[in-house]
Order: structure tokens, then sequence, then C-alpha cells
């Protein structure tokens, strides 16, 4: 049960230059006097479902209704010095669709699922019982919550391109991400989707939670509402300033973020994303760091890094000479590389997007230096992360990194006794490791303003798995409940910050 010492008076977050502050008073705030707030959080897109009535129908038994199971987990959470999540709140249908986690929140275009808008009232009840703030994220450009490509496909007005061409998904892994790009691209010029999409938007911020009887727009539980999760290739700011200056207009207590992944990474150089950020609706930036995805890491070859260094007797974090120079020289050629993929995928001929699918980037610089392993990861993590917080201080606004993770350890053959990184059981010393340095250097960035909190993806609690969506392997990414050394960072992490800034 949460603590009694909790006092329910919320106040509300909001951005004063790169850092957070909370006031009671968001609308007439005192900067020199409120107290800073910085974000140790965890991803939690799926809360909503277990907040469902119990024998609510679910896509999945890792998220099917377990309000007593939500309890436990937000308990846990706050034991360990978290104060924000995540959620998706927006799943769209139909529940027929490949790769999608359901119920959804909007079954049909206009028709919304109230059990569903419930079970969010529930979560944001919960959370504000235990002072755990949340972002709601309205839209997604990826495919297992529906998002933007349910949108286009529910609009196109081509009965003969609204079939979405799913990009490669678990457990198949067929498909064209060239083709999804394509498609769900349409989403910013397509009017009656932009408008079916504000339609729920507008339904949600009028919404009074049926917990607690307080309006959404009222309630400082929510930290921030959140446009799209990794919205990706847009040349036009009309969709997002219309969406911006809805939110603001009618919630102008609580912030609004976009849900970019971030400059300088794989597909991410074009000028439109730092104009996002400078709109003055737009309350603080975000980042999300993938390694693995983005083709900076591997598990198996961490593991023979490993076994090298115990042959060796050295003990040290990699063998891998990748000098300094080399990485600076590899970095910079992806960058420019990314620029010309960036607009690709929007003008491609069809035929031509499984070929270029598989020459990328990523995959032209990792040729020229083929091991993957945890300081190869690093290395590319630095760079990156420093790059946001430059951002950060020259946008003067927040800068969140929302996402990122890493797998459990690979077994080696003949020695480790567990299956794969996906087997529970897997140890996690890498990602241990890895997720030491990612807030280490975001603590170094927080001293200088340039980062004001991180999030790790994503909160599995105790299901198996039960923190990946639905179109990626169950257990990639997922934080358990029983991950004591992972959590005993993140712990610490907290009581750093507590210690130095107050931190609530």
């Amino acid at each position: 049960m949460p603590s009694p010492a909790l006092d329910l008076e919320l106040p509300f977050v909001y951005a004063e230059s790169t850092r957070f502050r909370t006031s009671l008073h968001p609308l007439s705030p005192a900067p020199s006097q409120d107290p800073l707030f910085f974000v140790v959080g965890f991803n939690y897109w799926h809360a909503p479902f277990l907040a469902l009535p119990e024998g609510c129908p679910s896509s999945d038994p890792r998220w099917a209704p377990n309000l007593v199971r939500l309890q436990s987990e937000l308990d846990a959470m706050r034991s360990i010095g978290i104060n924000v999540i995540r959620v998706m709140a927006a799943f769209e249908g139909p529940e027929t669709e490949p790769y999608r986690s359901w119920p959804c929140t909007q079954p049909k275009p206009g028709e919304y699922n109230e059990d569903m808008l419930k079970a969010l009232d529930v979560v944001l009840h919960e959370c504000k019982l235990r002072h755990i703030r949340v972002i709601l994220c309205l839209n997604n450009y990826w495919h297992w919550s529906g998002g933007m490509a349910q949108y286009v496909a529910w609009t196109n007005e081509n009965v003969n391109n609204n079939s979405i061409p799913y990009p490669p998904s678990h457990p198949e892994y067929s498909g064209s991400p060239l083709a999804y790009f394509r498609y769900v691209n349409q989403f910013y010029s397509n009017e009656k989707a932009v408008d079916l999409w504000l339609s729920y938007v507008e339904h949600l911020l009028g919404r009074v939670t049926s917990a607690s009887h307080c309006p959404y727009v009222d309630d400082a539980t929510i930290f921030a509402w959140e446009l799209v999760n990794e919205p990706r290739y847009y040349s036009s700011l009309a969709w997002l300033k219309r969406a911006a200056t809805l939110i603001k207009q009618r919630a102008p207590k609580q912030m609004l973020t976009i849900g970019i992944e971030g400059f300088d990474g794989v597909l991410f150089t074009d000028p439109i994303y730092k104009k996002s950020l400078e709109l003055p609706q737009v309350d603080f930036a975000t980042c999300h760091l993938w390694v693995q995805n983005w083709g900076f890491y591997e598990p198996a070859d961490e593991a023979e890094r490993r076994q090298q260094d115990a042959l060796d007797g050295r003990g040290r974090a990699s063998t891998m000479t990748l000098t300094r120079w080399r990485h600076h020289y590899l970095q910079t050629l992806r960058v420019y590389l990314a620029f010309a993929f960036s607009y690709i995928a929007s003008y491609v001929p069809t035929f031509l997007t499984n070929i270029l699918a598989k020459v990328t980037p990523t995959s032209i610089t990792n040729a020229i230096h083929k091991r993957k392993d945890l300081q190869h990861a690093l290395h590319f993590a630095t760079s990156f992360l420093a790059s946001q917080a430059a951002l950060s201080l020259k946008i003067d606004k927040p800068m969140l990194l929302e996402e990122y993770g890493l797998a459990r350890d690979h077994p080696l053959p003949g020695k480790d006794n567990w299956k794969d990184v996906y087997d529970r059981a897997a140890p996690t010393l890498a990602r241990d490791a890895y997720f030491s340095n990612i807030i280490s250097i975001v603590e170094s960035h927080i001293k200088t303003g340039g980062f004001a909190g991180q999030m790790m993806w994503s909160w599995g609690g105790t299901a198996v798995g039960g923190g990946d969506p639905a179109h990626e392997r169950p257990g990639w990414y997922s934080l358990y409940s029983t991950d004591e050394s992972t959590l005993g960072i993140i712990k610490a992490h907290a009581q750093r910050l507590k210690q130095s800034y107050g931190n609530q």
C-alpha cells in the first residue's frame, strides 16, 4: 500500500530553462523558490491493461487484468525511487490485426472503449497515491498499438492502400521497414487522419477521472502529454503545431513533449526536428537510445569479449582496439549517411525498398568495424548523449532520456546454463555495466544542465517478458522485479539525486 505520509495534493511539474521544477501554481511559478525535480523513471506502457476489470479479454497473458499486481509493482517502483512512469494512453483497433496489443481504447474510428478509459483513470489514481507522475503517450509511429498506421488505414481514400505493410516483427520478422515508413508517413499530410486522432485527444482532455473525480487537465499526476512515440520523417510542422496548440490551450498547467528519439543518431539529423523542439508549446525534449536496435551492440559479441578476457586473464571492460579518432570518423560518416537516408523512406520506389532495407548508415559503418561489444556500444552512447545535452543547452529546454535498454547476457556454448538473452534466468552483467555507465553520463550532464532525468525500458515486473510489446520477442528488454542488481543501480541513482538536489 502507498505510504500514508504522502500528501495527495501533488504539485505540478514545469520546465524552467533546462530544469524541471515543482509548484502548486504552475501558471505563476517562482523558479528561485520552487524545488528542482529530476526524472527517475520506467516505461510501463501496458499499465492500463493491468487496471482493467478482472475477466476482460487480453491480447496476451503477460498483461492480463490484475489490479493487485499493478498496485504491488507501483509500490516496488516507488520503493527504489521511481517518480515518473510512461504509459501508452492510446491503442487503436481493430483487435484482429497482427502484432497488436489490445484491448483498444479506440476499436473503431470515433468509438471509444470506456473500460480502457476507466483503466487509465485507475492508473492515474494509483500513481497519485504514491506520488508517481505519468507521461501519457497519445499516438505511436510503430504498429504495436495501432497508432499512425492505423489512422492512415482508417482514412486512406485509396482502397488499394489501406492494408498496413508491417515491418519485420516477432515471430516471422518478414516485411520491409521502408515500405512501412512510406505508408505511415502519409499520416502527417492526411488531414482526415490527423482530425480523427485529435478527436480522441480532445476526448481525453475533456475527461474527468472516474477514480478521483479530477479533470485530467487539472491533475498534477500527469507529468506531460506526449504527442507520438518516436515520430519520424515529417517535413511539415503543421500537424505538430495543431496538436500542440490544442493541448496547451486545454491543459496549460501540464507540460507537453513530442516524443522524438533524438539527433545525431541513426535516422535523426534533419533540422526539422530542432525546429519542432523550438516551438513555444513544447516544454521539453526527449531522446531514445537503442544501441542494439541501431546496430552498435550484439550480446554475442560481448560474450565473446568476456570469454577472451577470461582466457587472457585481463578482466578488462573490452579488448576492442577501436581508437577514439577512428570512432569519431565512423560516427561522422554515419551522420552524413543518415542525412541522405532519412529522405529515402518517403520517396524511394516501392520495388527498391527490400534492397535498401539491407543497406543503412549503420550497416555501412559497422562493416568497417564488425565487433559490437559493450565498449563499442558505450562509445556511441557517450557521443550520442553529449549531442543531446548540447541541444538541450542550445534550445534552453530540459532533455529527458526517455527510453534505453539492453538485453541480458548471451550464453557461452558449453559453459553457461541459460538458454539465450530472452531467458529470465540469464544474468545481467553487461546490462548492469551499461546502465551504470549511462546513469553516470546522465548525472554528469545534470550538473551542467544538459539532462533532467532518465527512464529505462521497460518494466516487466512479475510477468516473463511483460515489458516487451507484441511485435518484439518476450524478454528482450524486460526489467523484472527480481532483477535485484539492476534495481539496486536505479535506487542508488535516485538516492544520489535526493542527496544532491533534494529530488522528490
